[in-house]
């Protein structure tokens, strides 16, 4: 992969390193990525990482505090809403050691007062005609296919955080994959107008000044061969250190 470009104009972010370009509205992570594209096709319908903290205050555009580009990560810093209970920083990494297009995700919070919750809410949206497939021991094949219906799926805090999602229109696979020790859970739905992955970050309660890190990675693969490149993409995670701070 050739190196990682972050272009930042205002609230507005763009990526592009070669395999992978996609668009970031800083101000608006609920609207996750957008305008993705991998080798030159558009991945159209695919809305991965959205992100909110206030579920009843979703609509909202965020406060930036600052943003800059250091060593190829692009740093998101947030205001802490008047509601919210915690100060948060995204860093959007691309991932230099895969030979396919990738970010790392990382979230941090800080506490501000005693007692909190700095919950931190994920949505992958997948288009119309697309497949998702989770990851399960028990099987041979360790992968389970979800199939379109009308019931969520609850997804145990036991399993691979590790989620892999077939498009329609273009010849490759999104694969999203949580960090374990950062999963509680998730739900997947999938219907006949596409599908849905959600999940939080940071459920538990906390003290005052306490710094908690969340990472997840997004990243796309080729569609011959796309569980055996999500398995050994996840183990990767698994084994990469912990980001340090900024």
């Amino acid at each position: 992969m050739s190196e990682v470009t972050w272009h930042v104009h205002d609230q507005l972010a763009q990526m592009a390193d070669g395999d992978l370009a996609l668009r970031l509205n800083l101000v608006r992570p609920q609207d996750g990525m957008h305008g993705i594209r991998w080798h030159g096709q558009g991945c159209l319908g695919l809305v991965p990482m959205q992100s909110w903290a206030d579920t009843s205050r979703q609509e909202e555009d965020e406060v930036l505090v600052e943003q800059f580009v250091r060593d190829g990560d692009l740093i998101v810093k947030y205001a802490q809403r008047p509601t919210g209970t915690a100060y948060r920083q995204v860093i959007w990494r691309s991932i230099s050691e895969l030979e396919y297009g990738g970010v790392e995700w990382v979230a941090s919070v800080q506490t501000s007062l005693l007692a909190s919750q700095p919950a931190l809410h994920c949505q992958t949206v997948s288009p119309t005609g697309s497949g998702w497939w989770s990851w399960n021991a028990d099987d041979p094949q360790h992968w389970h296919e979800h199939v379109p219906g009308a019931k969520v799926s609850s997804l145990s805090a036991d399993q691979a955080p590790v989620f892999l999602c077939r498009l329609a229109d273009v010849p490759c696979s999104y694969v999203e994959m949580v960090f374990p020790a950062d999963y509680q859970g998730a739900e997947l739905f999938v219907g006949e107008d596409g599908g849905r992955l959600r999940y939080t970050l940071f459920q538990e309660f906390l003290e005052k000044g306490v710094i908690r890190r969340g990472r997840v990675r997004a990243i796309w693969v080729p569609r011959d061969g796309d569980l055996q490149y999500a398995e050994a993409a996840f183990r990767s995670f698994v084994a990469s250190p912990i980001p340090l701070g900024t």
